[in-house]
């Protein structure tokens, strides 16, 4: 079994901030957004508000161990196309079953069981 490396990086004024989607982040944006399932947070997210967006990456901030960094995602500027990108790269990831970054059963691929 490949463990998963499900984190990623946005900007905040040139000042990169780590993001992590762990099931603990996905359990608190479930909450917050009103979702029962993971298939319901999907369709949430499929077209995030700015609003929703923010929330999502203070949540990923506060998961890679960046609670106090997430404070300058307010008055910092954030890559919008950066900051989306990523989100979408661990959702995506998340949802294929794979480490980020690799395709498909890449991992397991040649080795014997």
């Amino acid at each position: 079994m490949t463990k998963m490396k499900s984190e990623a990086v946005v900007h905040v004024d040139d000042t990169p901030l780590p993001l992590k989607l762990t099931l603990g982040a996905l359990a608190e944006m479930e909450e917050a957004l009103g979702a029962d399932t993971l298939a319901e947070l999907a369709v949430k997210l499929a077209n995030p508000s700015a609003g929703q967006l923010m929330l999502i990456l203070r949540i990923m901030g506060k998961a890679a161990g960046e609670g106090e960094a997430t404070a300058r995602l307010d008055q910092g500027s954030v890559n919008l196309r950066e900051a989306i990108g990523a989100v979408s790269r661990l959702f995506q990831d998340l949802m294929a079953g794979q480490a980020p970054g690799k395709p498909p059963l890449e991992s397991d691929a040649g080795k014997g069981g």
